[in-house]
């Protein structure tokens, strides 16, 4: 799964619930630096072993390995392109 501006990886903990166990990996995606920091230390503390983080621009997207799974949620509204973040989550 890879939620498309993860922010501070609040939404984290509900999207792993929802992942099967021991299988799931969560992939949080971002374009800020700051917030990616922020949710280093969320996965720091929660203890989660299945989590990794990507710097990237959700417009421009360009994965090596597809993804089947993306989740926006509020986030798309702050993206300028949202339109080109979905065509380009599409295309994976």
């Amino acid at each position: 799964m890879l939620e498309v501006g993860c922010g501070t990886g609040l939404n984290f903990r509900d999207i792993l619930a929802r992942l099967d166990p021991g299988r799931g990996r969560l992939v949080g995606l971002d374009f800020s630096e700051h917030m990616l920091r922020r949710a280093a230390e969320r996965i720091a503390t929660s203890g989660y072993d299945n989590v990794s983080l990507i710097q990237a621009d959700a417009e421009r997207l360009s994965l090596l390995s597809g993804s089947t799974r993306f989740f926006f949620a509020y986030q798309l509204s702050m993206i300028p392109d949202w339109e080109a973040a979905l065509d380009r989550a599409h295309q994976h």
